[in-house]
């Protein structure tokens, strides 16, 4: 990514935004055993998907052409292992592709709460000035 201090921040604040998405899982839904281990592995997943864009975005404007074209085969990659994650999930049972698919937009959602913190001002961050 072209802003490591933001990278580190956004996986960061994700962790606590899953933390708070397994205390749900377990309290309010009463989910336990397979469905959390498929919501962790569903998080894992979200930051390979996460960290792969990061370093497409990375290499793509600096990198030479070959770099540029493994960055995007990663990226792909990261996308394909998701997609048969979501699948085999979506085979084994409502609740695990549930919980994975959860498990795997906490980073985009961690993404869109802290936009929304930064542009109404309970959040300041020095990561764009």
């Amino acid at each position: 990514m072209a802003n490591a201090a933001l990278e580190k921040f956004i996986l960061k604040f994700s962790a606590v935004i899953f933390l708070l998405y397994l205390i749900i899982l377990v309290l309010i839904l009463g989910l336990k055993g397979l469905n959390l281990i498929t919501a962790v592995i569903g998080f894992a997943l979200g930051v390979l998907l996460f960290e792969a864009t990061a370093y497409m975005f990375s290499c793509a404007p600096f990198g030479s052409k070959a770099r540029t074209l493994r960055s995007g085969g990663v990226l792909t990659g990261a996308f394909v292992i998701v997609i048969a994650a979501l699948f085999i999930a979506m085979r084994t049972s409502d609740e695990a592709f549930w919980c994975l698919f959860g498990g795997v937009v906490t980073i985009p959602a961690a993404v869109m709460i802290y936009i929304v913190l930064e542009a109404i001002g309970l959040l300041h961050t020095d990561f764009f000035t």
